[in-house]
């Protein structure tokens, strides 16, 4: 059939107190799988959420919390992940499967290839509510076409990877086992130039409406956020692809939509810039930003794709390890994402 339009991507964190290096990982490699979607050939749309579960936080409700729900909104999804803290204890496995399931808004259509990963290194089976055990939920969960992969942080060989090992197959879809500890990150020559240019992309937003101005500052945050956790290359690399828009606060992508009126947008609710402007000036400012976001983003491709190079080369050098969080989530998603029709440049 005709390949998928539509990636739901939902990731389910042990977020108990021995977790805190899987939720660094996962702050660092977010960006990268953003990257590797927006690589697609196809044109494709990319929701993502977020699951915590064994965090104290949420006793009451079997240690489970939505941080976000299916969102396209990339930086919003970031900030939730910075904001996440390990600690407490009891890790219910199905039931986040089943809060994913039953708590978000996926895709109906046929169209949408339907992924979510569970990560997390204690057993899977310890969630004995009714119609919450894991076999259970992962069932249902494959017959609403919902891909249900297991990454266990811990050694493939335990007894309690083999619960995850079972539970993936159930869900149609990969185990993989990795040491959450052991994300690294290589640095590369294009680094400096790729935080550069991220910080220039965001002087061709044109930040309006209600949530325009704390949308823009929030943009930033995530900038310095990601120099903080080392992935300043990583997220300039995902703001360059077709699938960072943040048409909710910003005219120049806003106007691509089809349904898109000047005549709906307030003179109040409009940038400085502007304000008591005509149409035709109004157009032609935003196209102006337009061209400069355009040829930022492909100096951007470019160095990304040599920065890749680059990357891939010093991993080789280093010979094989353990498979790292990065490994489990891209390989997952680009077999399940080729036998659904798509292919990628990268």
């Amino acid at each position: 059939g005709a390949p998928v339009e539509a990636v739901d991507l939902v990731i389910c964190l042990d977020a108990s107190g021995s977790m805190s290096g899987l939720i660094d990982a996962a702050r660092q490699k977010i960006w990268d799988v953003v990257s590797l979607v927006g690589s697609s050939k196809q044109k494709v749309s990319l929701r993502v959420a977020l699951i915590s579960f064994g965090s104290t936080r949420a006793s009451s409700q079997g240690y489970i919390v939505q941080e976000i729900g299916l969102t396209d909104d990339l930086d919003a999804v970031f900030e939730s992940l910075m904001k996440l803290r390990a600690d407490g204890g009891t890790e219910y496995v199905g039931g986040a499967i089943k809060s994913a399931l039953d708590g978000l808004s996926w895709g109906e259509d046929k169209k949408t290839l339907k992924l979510l990963f569970v990560a997390g290194n204690e057993s899977a089976d310890q969630d004995m509510r009714p119609g919450h055990r894991v076999q259970e939920v992962v069932r249902v969960a494959a017959s609403r076409n919902v891909t249900v992969n297991a990454i266990f942080c811990g050694n493939a060989q335990s007894q309690e990877a083999e619960g995850w090992r079972q539970f993936s197959t159930l869900g149609q879809g990969s185990f993989t086992a990795i040491d959450q500890n052991r994300e690294e990150r290589i640095a590369s020559p294009f680094d400096a130039e790729l935080n550069g240019l991220s910080r220039k992309l965001n002087e061709t937003y044109l930040a309006y409406g209600a949530r325009g101005r704390a949308s823009a500052d929030r943009q930033s945050r995530m900038d310095e956020d990601a120099a903080k956790v080392g992935v300043a290359a990583e997220r300039a690399g995902a703001k360059a692809s077709g699938l960072y828009t943040n048409s909710a606060w910003d005219l120049v992508d806003a106007v691509e939509a089809e349904d898109f009126d000047w005549a709906k947008v307030a003179d109040k609710d409009l940038p400085a810039a502007l304000r008591g402007k005509s149409q035709a000036e109004k157009e032609a400012h935003v196209a102006k930003l337009k061209a400069e976001r355009a040829a930022i983003q492909k100096r951007i491709r470019e160095l990304s794709l040599k920065r890749a190079g680059f990357v891939q080369t010093e991993r080789a050098k280093q010979g094989t390890g353990k498979k790292s969080l990065q490994d489990a989530l891209t390989q997952a998603i680009r077999s399940k994402a080729e036998a659904a029709g798509l292919s990628f440049t990268k």
